[in-house]
């Protein structure tokens, strides 16, 4: 990444940048840098909040950071001095040491808060193999009116966008909603959609919530989770093994 570019992605992230020229840099950017940036920026968010937090960390995830920070320390170069000789360590060495144990208490709490509010069905993870196996998940008819009156009723206010108005549907085959269901173990919704005979889940959670939080910090981690998208109060996601995040375009048109 160039010099310029690496300035004003860092920028971007720092909050530096002003409407008009985050819009401007967003413009420069391809389809995968705009989410690797969109990555970035939840996780320097999600880094700040748990710093300010006034929180205990568990004791078997501060022992594997400690373990982390003591293997990243031995494999610095060291030169020993007497002991008259102490020279203070480095503010940019300090920065670095202190970036390295937040980040990895961030990955660790991730790792122990998210199967702690989903169990073994975790929103981002699809563990159904086929669209069968999907379907039987769901609580609900699979035809739009009945999937929307279900998320109404759960307190969805999201408006289904037809299928037929998606823009995958003119490369992707077969794809037709299979139903809906609400993850009792998190405050998510799920909507299960067939795409290419293969099972796709997109889930929904309000912003702010706990579930919000901690799916978009599992955004680029060993996941089924493919793509993030704010939509007017909520956080949608698309799960799946097959690549179909344009999916995601069933709320299209509305606030975000």
């Amino acid at each position: 990444m160039k010099a310029k570019k690496e300035h004003m992605w860092q920028a971007y992230i720092d909050g530096e940048l002003s409407a008009t020229d985050m819009a401007a840099f967003e413009e420069t950017l391809s389809a995968s840098e705009r989410r690797l940036l969109s990555s970035d920026v939840q996780f320097d968010r999600a880094l700040a909040e748990r710093l300010t937090e006034d929180s205990c960390c568990p004791a078997d995830i501060w022992a594997r950071t400690k373990a982390l920070l003591e293997c990243q320390t031995q494999n610095e170069d060291t030169i020993e001095l007497p002991p008259d000789n102490v020279v203070p360590m480095r503010p940019s060495w300090f920065r670095n040491i202190a970036t390295i144990a937040a980040a990895a208490i961030i990955t660790l709490m991730v790792s122990w808060a998210l199967p702690s509010i989903t169990g073994n069905s975790a929103p981002v993870i699809l563990a159904e193999t086929s669209v069968d196996e999907l379907a039987a998940n769901s609580e609900v008819e699979p035809s739009a009116e009945h999937i929307q009156r279900y998320m109404i009723k759960h307190n969805y206010t999201l408006q289904l966008v037809a299928m037929d108005k998606l823009r995958i549907v003119q490369v992707h085959s077969g794809v037709h909603l299979l139903g809906a269901a609400h993850n009792r173990k998190g405050n998510v919704a799920e909507l299960y959609i067939a795409c290419c005979q293969q099972p796709v889940k997109i889930i929904i959670a309000e912003r702010g919530t706990t579930e919000a939080k901690i799916i978009g910090q599992a955004i680029g981690q060993d996941n089924d989770l493919q793509s993030l998208r704010l939509v007017d109060n909520y956080v949608v996601g698309v799960v799946s093994k097959h690549p179909a995040d344009g999916l995601l375009d069933i709320f299209a048109g509305q606030h975000h």
